[in-house]
């Protein structure tokens, strides 16, 4: 999430694959994001994404366009013991039933969340529980996240590596689990982070996309990035 002042702007785009052990069955995404906060507590995320969802190596391939869009309203900013919360709403406006879920995509229409972190000298330890609803038959789903972190100073400012799980009861297979790296570049003269995930469902079915890759390159206008 971003931090306590207004006007604050995250921009990224990210890549994902999936793949399946056998088949030739893949799931693409390419999508930007764009995270602003107009107000100090309120958020808001745009995301659209074009998908590419191919179910075995003789199958054409289903393409989708798609539009998410996220609400954050900030619960808690403890900046003294770095503890944090914030409840989420979200709707993926062109959600489809035909492709194979991703870990940062959640498996119904709507998702309702809270969300909180808390940081102790090195180590970060994030949080989530909620819900999703909507889709065919109207259903409700849990979902579920948590994440260990360690940065690479104390500032957090260079970096951070770790693992992240998250569960959802509308996927076909509800767990993910992810090891995880973001870097940020500046000291390479290049004013923006770089993330990288090795998302994995374990139990998955051999031809379902359940290995992959997900790339993604942050840039915050509003913020210094002299290293």
């Amino acid at each position: 999430a971003l931090g306590t002042e207004a006007g604050e702007l995250e921009l990224s785009a990210d890549l994902s694959q999936l793949r399946a052990r056998r088949g030739g069955a893949r799931l693409l995404v390419a999508s930007a994001e764009a995270e602003w906060l107009p107000l100090r507590r309120l958020g808001l995320r745009v995301e659209p994404a074009f998908v590419r969802s191919i179910r075995g190596s003789a199958a054409p391939p289903l393409d989708r366009f798609d539009l998410g869009a996220t609400l954050s309203l900030k619960l808690l900013h403890d900046l003294v013991h770095d503890f944090h919360v914030q409840a989420e709403a979200g709707a993926d406006l062109s959600h489809g039933s035909e492709t194979y879920p991703l870990p940062q995509e959640p498996g119904l229409p709507f998702v309702f969340d809270v969300r909180a972190g808390l940081r102790q000298g090195l180590w970060t330890v994030r949080a989530g529980v909620g819900a999703g609803a909507g889709g065919a038959d109207a259903r409700l789903s849990p979902r579920a996240s948590l994440a260990l972190l360690m940065s690479f100073e104390r500032s957090s400012r260079t970096g951070f590596f770790g693992l992240e799980a998250v569960a959802d009861g509308a996927w076909p297979t509800p767990f993910f689990v992810a090891p995880n790296l973001v870097a940020d570049l500046a000291s390479l003269g290049l004013p923006m982070r770089l993330g990288v995930a090795f998302p994995w469902a374990p139990g998955s079915a051999a031809t379902q996309p359940s290995v992959g890759l997900f790339l993604r390159l942050i840039v915050e206008p509003t913020r210094d990035h002299t290293p």
